[in-house]
């Protein structure tokens, strides 16, 4: 009686091993690239939550007639923003715009200009900055540092 035996050859198995080098040498540039396009989404729209604070907390003091050196407003869900100038300060941005250090893979350091950082990129370049308006008749700096602004930076 032969003995029938079942299972892959070594021919079999080794193509297989090839097909699925194949796929993973494809598959992960794709994966590594996705990544740093997540990262730079995530700066934008901090980038677009920055602005949109700082005008809100600007208009609200503009309401309530806070556009000295220093002031405070009470924005939405009873947030005490800190004023420069009718702007939010160094603090008083972060507080405007709901981020906290910590959370959701972000990092904050320095308070002139404050910086909030993306981590997990592959430069500390990928980040937003705010400088707060420094006269009644200058606006805030908010600048976006992304993929957009300069490939390789998320």
């Amino acid at each position: 009686m032969r003995k029938v035996y079942q299972g892959f050859t070594l021919i079999e198995l080794v193509m297989l091993l090839v097909v699925l080098g194949v796929l993973v040498s494809t598959a992960l540039p794709r994966f590594y690239a996705m990544q740093s396009d997540t990262r730079s989404i995530k700066a934008e729209s901090i980038y677009g939550a920055v602005r949109s604070a700082a005008e809100i907390a600007h208009r609200v003091a503009a309401d309530n007639k806070q556009a000295g050196v220093k002031g405070v407003v009470t924005i939405e869900d009873s947030r005490q923003v800190t004023l420069a100038y009718g702007y939010p300060d160094a603090g008083g941005i972060l507080k405007a715009a709901n981020i906290v250090s910590g959370q959701d893979g972000i990092s904050i350091s320095g308070t002139l200009p404050v910086t909030i950082g993306i981590d997990g990129a592959a430069t500390p370049n990928c980040k937003v900055e705010y400088i707060p308006a420094k006269s009644a008749r200058q606006a805030p700096v908010i600048t976006l540092s992304n993929n957009k602004t300069a490939p390789g930076n998320c």
